[in-house]
């Protein structure tokens, strides 16, 4: 008797639990008041063979799809735990209302959800297949860091392949991107790769180490890194039939990646024969933070003294870093002690952190000799165009490097797009991917080579 009854509250403990599962399953809307304004936040709850499964989306910077680490529902009480951007939320299911507390970085806010659907994006310049042209999936192997990465490579349709065509390689810019560099909603290097097969060039683009198929780990890599894989996808490319000179076309950190490959001339399989700069850096790191935190505090309507107040603490933060002889542990107990909160000093001493505030590209760019084309959006709140346009041509210059075009757009943003004021909660919100003065610059620069 002991032993079938056993055996039924075995049974009946998964169909209780599914229950449970039943009236959270789908989407749910949040809206966070920061205090400067509000968040609109969306929870994704789908059941899995694992158990319950969860992800997050904010559209309003163009984030999807987080995976939220940990997922606890008992019926009523709902705990997410997201690792990557240290937040918490804890919460209570009545009346079809989830209420509770958002916590981050210390902070902790009142936050309610409510059964909701995630907004559909327009995106009409999104290129639809079939494409006129060839596209196939590759792999290349970066044997220096010992993983493969994957990609897709379209080759143009053109009347005599024997007389070749020049190749591009896109590198996306910093964060865990895949092929497309989706974000936003946008699929950017889907339409560059369109754009750029259709006028008859061949075009690399790849998922980022550690991201979607390809090998490696993103967690730890720095620009130097992410140059490694780079500099595998031009060998790649050289050893295919047809391809005359290989170029890259970097995205925001891209584009330092491709002023380090220009750079290094010692192995002719690895270098490149031009670059094209998309709102990419010219300066170091931490002027990049300090110049982005300025803008974007500015447009978002922070007081001046505020301002001033922050970009101050951060300058005695970047400066510890600078002067620091190692990513060590006396460091970051220097840190602890003036940011006195460790979740932001685990972000400022993470690998790409470290590095990224003290990496210039100004040696690299001294020696860069072949053709250069450097664009970048006067609206751009992330790098600053007249901060860093006049950085890279003043050392191109250096190098004697005289197939320089250094081109502001007037009025788009760090993405490409037509803008209002250049802020990143803009991006998910405007349907164009790409305005057509970034694609026309591109091609007449290719035009001229």
């Amino acid at each position: 008797m002991r032993k079938w009854l056993f055996l039924m509250v075995c049974c009946v403990l998964p169909s209780l639990l599914w229950g449970q599962n039943t009236s959270i399953l789908g989407t749910w809307k949040g809206t966070l008041d920061t205090g400067n304004g509000t968040l609109d936040l969306y929870c994704t709850f789908v059941e899995t063979e694992a158990g319950l499964a969860a992800t997050m989306s904010v559209p309003a910077q163009g984030t999807y799809g987080i995976a939220i680490d940990r997922v606890s529902f008992d019926g009523m009480n709902l705990s997410l735990e997201i690792d990557a951007l240290v937040m918490k939320y804890r919460g209570m299911l009545l009346m079809g209302t989830v209420a509770g507390t958002f916590a981050q970085y210390g902070m902790e806010l009142p936050l309610s959800f409510v059964r909701g659907e995630l907004p559909k994006l327009k995106r009409p310049q999104e290129p639809q297949r079939p494409f006129p042209y060839e596209e196939k999936d590759v792999t290349f192997r970066n044997e220096r860091d010992g993983h493969t990465l994957a990609g897709t490579l379209t080759l143009p349709q053109v009347a005599d392949r024997a007389v070749g065509y020049d190749a591009i390689v896109l590198v996306s810019g910093s964060g865990a991107q895949n092929r497309d560099e989706e974000l936003m909603g946008h699929k950017p290097f889907l339409l560059l790769a369109d754009v750029l097969t259709r006028a008859g060039y061949a075009v690399l683009r790849y998922d980022d180490r550690g991201v979607g198929a390809s090998g490696g780990v993103f967690e730890t890599a720095t620009t130097e890194d992410f140059a490694n894989d780079a500099r595998a996808a031009v060998a790649y490319l050289k050893q295919q039939p047809n391809v005359r000179r290989v170029g890259i076309l970097g995205h925001s950190e891209g584009a330092s990646v491709a002023f380090l490959i220009a750079a290094d001339t010692a192995s002719e399989a690895t270098t490149c024969d031009f670059v094209i700069s998309f709102a990419g850096p010219g300066v170091r790191g931490d002027e990049i933070l300090l110049s982005q935190q300025r803008r974007i505090y500015t447009l978002s309507g922070v007081p001046s003294n505020q301002i001033e107040q922050q970009l101050a603490a951060n300058r005695l933060i970047y400066d510890r870093v600078l002067a620091a002889s190692a990513n060590d542990e006396a460091l970051r107990q220097e840190l602890e002690r003036v940011v006195g909160n460790p979740e932001v000093v685990q972000q400022l001493l993470s690998p790409w952190m470290y590095a990224f505030i003290r990496f210039s590209p100004q040696a690299a760019l001294r020696q860069i000799r072949v053709p250069v084309l450097a664009f970048n959006g006067t609206k751009d709140a992330q790098v600053i165009w007249d901060l860093n346009l006049p950085a890279i041509e003043s050392a191109l210059k250096e190098a004697g490097n005289t197939h320089v075009s250094i081109v502001p757009l007037e009025g788009l943003n760090h993405l490409g797009q037509t803008c209002q004021s250049g802020i990143p909660q803009e991006y998910a919100q405007i349907e164009e991917t790409l305005a057509s003065q970034v694609i026309d610059t591109i091609l007449s620069f290719l035009a001229g080579l």
